[in-house]
Parts: structure tokens; C-alpha cells; sequence
């Protein structure tokens, strides 16, 4: 069986985005800095604490993502969507942060 995996680059907030997802999806999240990695001593300084590699494993799949590191240029993300489906008040499910108007 074929399966697609999703990897996110953050700016230092990869930690937070995934244990929202975490919350969101449950699951087994691993985390690990650049602090914790083998190449420790070649990182930048500053990056410790950023996010080398996050995996989420979760029913039906799993999301991957890690943090720029520090002094290279992050453009943002670009050219992709994601979509989180869970279920609805009829359903059993619970939405607990509203919705609101994007800003334009």
C-alpha cells in the first residue's frame, strides 16, 4: 500500500505546530533538537533549541517537520495546503477554538 507523508518547515515554532497537531490528531510524538542530534557541534549558534526533525504518528498517517535553522533565510510556506478533518457536533466531536476571518 502506497501512503503520502506530509513534511512542514517552521521557523522556530515547529515544537508548538506539533503538539497542537498532537492534541488535535493524538498520536506519538517524537521530538528532536539540534541540541540532541549527532551533529550537535555543527549546528549554528542559536539553534539548539530548534527543531531537527519532529515526527507525528497518528491513525491514518503521519506529518513530519522541523525548523529553519538559525541564520538561514526562511521564506515561508509556499504552494501547499492542509486540511484537517475531524468530525463534526453531529458526529460526537467537539470544535473548542472558533473559527475566524482570516486577515486580508
Amino acid at each position: 500500500m502506497h501512503q503520502l507523508n506530509t513534511y512542514l518547515f517552521f521557523d522556530g515554532n515547529c515544537a508548538d505546530a506539533m503538539r497542537f497537531y498532537e492534541r488535535t490528531l493524538g498520536g506519538k510524538l517524537s521530538l528532536m533538537t539540534h541540541a540532541e542530534s549527532p551533529m550537535a557541534a555543527q549546528t549554528p549558534p542559536g539553534s539548539a533549541d530548534r527543531i531537527m526533525h519532529a515526527r507525528l504518528d497518528f491513525d491514518g498517517g503521519m506529518l513530519m517537520a522541523s525548523d529553519s535553522m538559525v541564520g538561514q533565510p526562511y521564506e515561508g510556506m509556499k504552494g501547499f495546503s492542509l486540511s484537517l478533518i475531524y468530525p463534526t457536533a453531529a458526529e460526537g466531536g467537539e470544535c473548542s477554538t472558533p473559527w475566524r476571518k482570516a486577515a486580508t
